[in-house]
């Protein structure tokens, strides 16, 4: 027969660690540090351990004559059997010397009982078949894991609680001068800014987007299995979608790059763009975005990436001569082996719009189809880095970096060796003792790396928490954000999905009590104004309309300005449910204004109008749609009742008929509760949502868009939103060589005292 919970416990373990402890009282720290009063099954064996307890905190001695006195207070001394019972725990207690070894038997009894009580709820969880089985697997996972898990979870906690806890932080502060709030970065001038990465803080580091950097279909991609077009390695399952209406999908092939064969991580695909092909002397062609990157030469003559739009007749490009040879230039190869050549422009033009895709290849930015480049990852290593040297616990989610691509980084970072070489394995002796060095100290960092594409947040949840209890964490990183999917949610709104992996990552953040620091991708925006440095609204999934685009506000029967709208509170307006295709009032929670920002003038057949930025989204028939991917091909959805010809229900389809620029003006934005979307010039538009950060941070390197700056290694980390402190801007040290960013701390000299 098997036995139930009320049966598991000894009273005898019970009443002697009781005994122990009021026998000799400074035991208690040592047993109170593994059990608390919910460990015990006797409820009155529980009241003596709480007013121990209470005693304690008031740093009072718990004795015979201190416990009843404090059991009194609390008025439960009957209960317990008043001081005749006290005096049988202290007078039956073997030895006070043992208190620790029967606190540890009340324990294990009291996880037995926890577990067979987890186990039936888990059995309820199983039998529910309203809940999906993924549900269930992590729902019951959280269970299992709480079960030994001593973080304290409880609905409210009372101010006195709250102050005291504070309290005692503030003042181990003060008596320790290295003592910090949250996680160190390592970095000085960003710790002292931040006061280093709080506990259960959701923190977002955005760098520069891809830019849509794309090939046009049939463009021939170098791969280990010979040329093949670009079309062809579409993979057909897995998309992620993006906010600019393209689709991820994890692929792992070899592609030949100027520093040997490297692996891919994904496919992308653009949709029809707008091209650019450029001819080259040598019979070369390209027809791509007009954001792609092509390998110039720059002003100095060094290599550097320029944009093809930027590509004049007589430029200088690199090209790939299987056949080793000097190109169609009278430069020397770029590379020894003779395999990457110089050749001349002699036309560049628009090639109409075509189907574009690309292949991410990372940390291998000479990449003919290399769409993603960005120093992200290079930050965010840096930072784990860092902490780990300093002894943090770091946990690394990478869907898009392979594990031995970012151990050759550390190693990079570590050795001073660039990751060229180490790609090549072309090290120098001395070099290679370095390297060795190196991969000795770093194999004992505290880094655990998982390189998982396309994670959900349940999945990242669940490997958080296994590796929580398996070896603890101090912090997360997840690299990076838009690469997440919800796991089969909101396959039609991006909007909401990338709203429902964030509200994750804080949500996880908070259950372990560690602070996530995730990356994530700007949206174009910033690409297309005079000033490139990132603000806020540059990573919402979502774009602006002018103030003087008219919201519906169905209780009010009327139309307001979007502008008039800041400041107001307790309103609604009109929402689609996309999934019921039905028109309906929803609450409106945020108001944005984030500035002068380029918009574009949609016009539909039936004549209405509004203007946006290039990445707001409009409800289509085939989902949302940012602006600046809307052809006239494209449909979008109207109220039908304004629409006097429409049919029944609440959507009417009208064609676009003509985007075109319109200049730079104020925008603004609201976030509708529930839809994520509302009615504005009688069109249905998507929303801005809030981010969940705790501290939202921008990664600016000025030489990115200025060759002749004069800082060309230097980085700003610009903190935009901070919850609990201080925004501000933190210079960084770039080594592009190495990948690697270190402290940028400037150090003013007197020269007179020299």
């Amino acid at each position: 027969m098997n036995p139930s919970p009320d049966s598991i416990f000894s009273a005898e373990a019970e009443e002697a660690v009781l005994g122990a402890v009021m026998t000799s009282p400074d035991s208690f720290l040592n047993v109170a540090a593994f059990l608390n009063a919910d460990d015990f099954f006797l409820l009155r064996n529980k009241y003596i351990w709480q007013a121990i307890h209470n005693l304690h905190e008031r740093r009072e001695p718990a004795d015979l004559v201190t416990v009843q006195s404090e059991l009194q207070a609390l008025g439960v001394l009957k209960e317990v059997g008043g001081a005749p019972y006290l005096m049988q725990l202290v007078n039956s207690t073997p030895t006070s010397v043992h208190g620790e070894v029967y606190g540890r038997i009340v324990e294990r009894l009291s996880i037995r009982r926890r577990l067979m009580a987890t186990a039936d709820e888990i059995r309820a969880l199983a039998a529910n078949e309203e809940m999906n089985v993924e549900q269930v697997a992590s729902e019951a996972e959280a269970k299992l894991f709480g079960v030994t898990d001593r973080q304290t979870k409880r609905d409210f906690v009372t101010m006195n609680e709250a102050v005291n806890e504070y309290f005692n932080l503030i003042e181990y502060m003060m008596e320790i001068d290295d003592a910090k709030m949250g996680v160190p970065s390592g970095f000085r001038d960003l710790d002292a800014l931040l006061g280093g990465f709080q506990r259960s803080d959701l923190l977002i580091f955005a760098g520069r987007p891809g830019m849509g950097k794309c090939v046009a279909e049939g463009t021939l991609i170098a791969t280990a299995d010979g040329l093949k077009s670009v079309e062809s390695l579409h993979p057909r399952s897995g998309g992620i979608p993006d906010d600019s209406g393209g689709m991820y999908y994890p692929l792992k092939i070899g592609v030949h790059t100027p520093t040997g064969l490297q692996q891919t991580a994904y496919f992308y695909d653009s949709g029809r763009q707008p091209t650019v092909k450029i001819r080259t002397r040598g019979g070369h062609q390209l027809s791509g975005t007009r954001d792609h990157p092509v390998l110039t030469a720059g002003v100095n003559g060094l290599p550097t990436w320029k944009p093809l739009s930027r590509i004049a007749a007589g430029d200088r490009v690199v090209v790939h001569n299987p056949t080793p040879t000097h190109g169609a230039d009278d430069r020397p190869p770029l590379t020894a082996d003779g395999a990457f050549v110089w050749d001349r422009v002699i036309s560049a033009a628009d090639d109409g719009v075509r189907h574009c895709y690309d292949l991410t290849v990372p940390d291998g930015r000479a990449f003919i189809a290399n769409g993603i480049v960005s120093h992200n990852t290079s930050f965010m290593l840096s930072t784990a880095v860092n902490m780990a040297r300093l002894g943090a616990r770091v946990a690394f989610f990478t869907m898009e970096m392979g594990v031995q691509q970012l151990i050759q980084r550390m190693v990079s970072m570590e050795t001073g060796i660039s990751t060229q070489n180490l790609r090549k394995g072309e090290l120098t002796q001395e070099q290679y003792n370095r390297f060795v060095e190196a991969a000795g100290r770093i194999s004992n960092f505290p880094i655990f790396i998982d390189d998982t594409p396309a994670l959900n947040p349940m999945q990242v949840r669940t490997k958080a928490r296994r590796l929580r209890y398996e070896h603890g964490i101090d912090v997360i990183f997840v690299d990076y954000l838009q690469l997440m999917n919800a796991g089969g949610q909101y396959q039609n709104n991006r909007v909401q999905e990338v709203s429902y992996i964030s509200r994750a990552m804080k949500e996880l953040a908070r259950e372990l009590n560690v602070p996530l620091f995730s990356a994530a991708q700007l949206s174009r925006a910033v690409e297309q104004r005079q000033d490139k440095r990132p603000v806020l609204s540059d990573l919402r999934e979502s774009g602006c309309v002018t103030g003087d685009s008219r919201v519906y506000l169905p209780d009010e029967s009327r139309y307001v300005a979007i502008r008039d709208l800041a400041g107001r509170t307790d309103y609604r307006a009109l929402s689609l449910n996309t999934a019921t295709g039905q028109l309906e009032p929803q609450p409106v929670t945020r108001f944005f204004s984030p500035g002068v920002q380029p918009v574009y003038r949609l016009r539909t057949a039936l004549g209405r109008e509004i203007r946006a930025t290039a990445n707001h989204k409009f409800y289509t028939a085939a989902g949302w749609k940012r602006l600046d991917a809307l052809t006239t091909a494209d449909a979008i959805a109207l109220p039908a009742y304004t629409v006097p010809e429409a049919g029944a229900g609440d959507v009417y389809w009208d064609h676009v008929a003509s985007i075109q620029a319109a200049g730079e003006e104020a925008v603004y934005d609201v976030t509708v509760d529930g839809n994520h979307c509302y009615v504005c010039n009688d069109i249905i538009i998507s929303n801005s949502i809030e981010q969940d950060a705790d501290i939202v941070m921008f990664l600016y390197r000025d030489s990115v868009y200025n060759e002749a700056t004069e800082f060309p290694n230097q980085a700003d980390v610009i903190v935009a939103k901070h919850r609990n402190g201080p925004t501000g801007l933190v210079s960084l040290y770039f080594e592009e060589r190495l990948t690697k960013f270190i402290d940028g701390v400037t150090r003013r000299v007197d020269l007179g005292e020299m």
